[in-house]
């Protein structure tokens, strides 16, 4: 993965964690359905914040971090919260290219969701993808760059454009 290789991030997906925890129990990897339906039960079980907090203790003890494969809003309003993270969605006009469960709720739940920081292109090439998201990053921090040195002295405000 790119950021991991390239920008030093550790990465970890929502879904990692409950293959996990599936395979402490089971003593195996789970498919896709079974992922699905355990990810879904320990929700139900454990409250619908339960894999946000297992993430937080995850990315605590990383600090960079990406966290790939983003699925349901209470993840998205976590990574809001955290200061300095960005949301960016990779997409595709292609077609899928892993088939989507339609009545999974994980398959759909962030379908309607704007508030992307970044939309990425994923209809070219892999040296495009890459393009895309080095430039996403470098915007980002630039922002992010803004943002302290605003904060750190308040007094002084961007100039209006003209």
């Amino acid at each position: 993965m790119r950021l991991v290789k390239r920008w030093g991030f550790k990465s970890k997906a929502f879904s990692e964690l409950i293959g996990d925890e599936f395979k402490e129990l089971h003593g195996r990897w789970p498919s896709k359905t079974e992922m699905q339906k355990y990810g879904t039960q320990r929700r139900d079980e454990k409250g619908s914040w339960y894999w946000v907090t297992v993430m937080a203790a995850w990315a605590r003890q990383h600090g960079r971090v990406v966290i790939p494969g983003v699925r349901f809003p209470q993840e998205v309003e976590w990574i809001q919260r955290q200061h300095h993270w960005c949301l960016m969605r990779v997409d595709s006009k292609r077609g899928d290219t892993f088939a989507r469960d339609p009545h999974h709720i994980c398959e759909h739940a962030l379908d309607q969701f704007d508030g992307w920081n970044y939309i990425v292109s994923n209809d070219g090439s892999l040296d495009s993808l890459h393009e895309s998201i080095d430039g996403c990053l470098l915007d980002w921090a630039e922002v992010e760059a803004g943002v302290r040195a605003r904060a750190s002295n308040p007094a002084q405000e961007p100039a209006a454009a003209a």
